[in-house]
């Protein structure tokens, strides 16, 4: 007996195709997942196959994005970078930065189209996005510090889900960082991550603080339908306590109610929910050519009971802003 919900797999199937024609993006997937107990409730991937019967020229589509892809997961990828920051004290909701440029090692960090803001706060700096925000604050951490932080959420590392040709995701040793590696994986930049390890992570912000397993089987029967097995969630670890996810929850909610997410809003419920429009190298390039759009999303903000986190894959013009997506 699967978690998989029919209906919701359905719902997410029909809504990514929708807007994989909408965004002419190459792919994508979406997925959801219970936070109180890491159940996978849908895992919609594109290409789709309709039918498993001959070949198919593309062989994408023998494959579920959500588990065997990996992307940079640009400013979604704040969330962490700011449970990492409270953790240790790095910043406190009252620190404040100039918000319109940085350099670091040589470059300059920007917000998404050179935006000066002035004067942010953190939750200000969450909802609008701002890189120059991140990019100045991780400063506060050690390398070392940022680095067990990241690894302790759950990313560049495989996760229990029994689906084979899982990725882990590539994140670097410290002692290989550049002078500017900080500041860029403060943004969801120079690391890799899967939507099942992404939304994971976030599933355990919104239950307050606990990594599960992903868990796609909930019981064994035979035959004649009698249970022989049931297959109890897998609790990893505690990654964080209570309130600093209660705070993030806020911060998420901001982000839909007055930030880059906010055409993820309902009248009916309240959102949370983070943005991130990642830049792509294509295969075979060397440098960053077009765009991942990324949305990480829980629903209802006071009492999660959905972690939905989407993916579109070079979705062309404004569509490549996740805020758009």
């Amino acid at each position: 007996v699967l978690t998989i919900d029919s209906d919701l797999q359905a719902i997410c199937e029909d809504r990514l195709r929708d807007r994989i024609e909408e965004s002419g993006a190459r792919s994508g997937s979406v997925l959801m997942i219970d936070p109180r107990n890491g159940d996978v409730l849908a895992a919609a991937s594109w290409p789709l196959v309709e039918t498993r019967a001959g070949r198919h020229p593309d062989g994408r589509v023998w494959q579920n994005r959500n588990f065997t892809y990996q992307f940079e997961p640009g400013s979604v990828f704040k969330i962490f970078t700011a449970a990492s920051l409270l953790r240790h004290g790095a910043i406190d909701t009252a620190t404040s930065y100039l918000c319109d440029k940085v350099k670091g090692d040589g470059i300059w960090v920007d917000n998404d189209r050179k935006k000066k803001y002035g004067i942010l706060s953190l939750l200000e700096a969450f909802a609008k996005s701002s890189n120059v925000y991140f990019a100045k604050a991780v400063g506060n951490l050690s390398n070392r510090e940022f680095y067990r932080d990241i690894k302790h959420f759950g990313f560049a590392q495989e996760t229990l889900a029994p689906y084979p040709g899982q990725e882990a995701g590539l994140l670097r040793e410290p002692s290989v960082w550049s002078g500017r590696s900080k500041q860029t994986l403060s943004i969801g930049q120079e690391l890799t991550v899967t939507a099942i390890q992404l939304g994971m992570a976030v599933a355990s912000v919104a239950n307050g603080g606990v990594l599960y397993a992903p868990r796609m089987v909930k019981e064994i029967r035979n035959d004649r339908g009698e249970v022989i097995e049931k297959v109890q969630p897998v609790h990893l670890r505690r990654v964080m306590a209570s309130p600093l996810a209660d705070l993030l929850k806020e911060a998420m909610g901001r982000v839909v109610t007055e930030g880059t997410g906010v055409t993820a809003g309902q009248d009916w419920l309240a959102v949370g929910g983070k943005t991130g429009t990642a830049q792509k190298v294509r295969e075979g390039e060397r440098a960053y050519s077009t765009y991942i759009a990324t949305f990480a999303g829980v629903v209802p903000l006071e009492d999660p009971r959905l972690v939905v986190v989407t993916v579109l894959d070079e979705p062309e013009g404004l569509y490549h802003y996740a805020a758009q997506s």
